[in-house]
């Protein structure tokens, strides 16, 4: 045991981060996500809920911050009602920085017919390979971070009731291009 702690403060040290500790060697990586929902294409939306008319056209934005001392290079995003939206994109999310799926140039949309309230997971990790099981008891050499979000899409003239929809989800978007970072 404390070699593996001397392993990864010493991984830790030569990359250059500056992660400390929780406890016992463990190391706490945060991140943060926003989810905006909007009818207008390409732009992130100002707000989590918003009231459309049935058959309307949704347009999700998920936002992820990076909270922590150290970068995060590869992220998935999930959402329960829209499937896989980021499957192991690789990106490099720095200290303070944050990317939205629309300026990584994702269009996620969807056809709203009844009240729909739905969540967002993201994942974001480092991997460090150099010491494949030094940092988790599973041997994959990630450090990994999730926070979750959601959004209300209310049908107007709609029962009052809300209800989680599940949908087909569509496939894994390959992501392409280069996103821009903010922070």
């Amino acid at each position: 045991m404390f070699r593996k702690l001397a392993v990864v403060a010493a991984g830790v040290a030569m990359l250059g981060l500056n992660i400390a500790p929780a406890s016992a060697g463990q190391v706490v990586p945060t991140i943060s996500i926003t989810k905006t929902v909007t009818t207008a294409p390409g732009v992130c939306g100002t707000s989590s809920s918003i009231q459309v008319e049935a058959g309307t056209t949704v347009y999700y934005c998920y936002t992820v911050t990076n909270n922590g001392p150290g970068d995060f290079d590869i992220h998935n995003l999930t959402d329960d009602v829209l499937g896989p939206i980021l499957v192991d994109f690789a990106f490099s999310l720095a200290p303070g920085a944050s990317v939205d799926t629309v300026t990584a140039g994702l269009t996620v949309d969807s056809v709203i017919t009844e009240n729909t309230l739905n969540v967002a997971n993201w994942e974001a990790c480092t991997d460090f390979s150099l010491e494949p099981d030094a940092f988790t008891p599973q041997g994959s050499g990630n450090i990994c971070a999730d926070a979750t979000a959601t959004a209300l899409v209310t049908v107007i003239g709609a029962p009052t009731t809300t209800t989680t929809t599940t949908a087909e989800a569509p496939p894994a978007v390959a992501a392409t291009g280069t996103p821009r970072f903010t922070g």
